[in-house]
């Protein structure tokens, strides 16, 4: 890849770039033979999956999720459950 241009150089902007993994929107792709949309749906199953299961494995994190509704009881304990309470935050500063 780097002979052929696509990757310039290993420099910081190079590895910047690979951070994107929680940005479903950034379908930057350096594989000629995979479209970056499939790999932001393999990104997608793989993330759903990963917190399916430990949700699955550690029932507690459930009713943790669900003091969503009352922000001042909410500890998130994961960067899911983080982006949720930022995502609820954001909708009622704009109400």
């Amino acid at each position: 890849m780097q002979s052929e241009g696509v990757i310039r150089e290993l420099d910081d902007a190079y590895f910047a770039s690979l951070l994107g993994q929680f940005d479903f929107t950034n379908t930057k792709n350096y594989c000629p033979n995979v479209p970056g949309w499939e790999v932001a749906i393999y990104r997608f199953i793989g993330m759903a999956g990963f917190y399916a299961l430990s949700y699955i494995l550690h029932p507690r994190r459930i009713f943790r999720l669900l003091n969503f509704w009352r922000p001042e009881k909410l500890t998130p304990g994961s960067l899911f459950e983080q982006r949720i309470q930022d995502f609820i935050a954001r909708r009622r500063l704009n109400n």
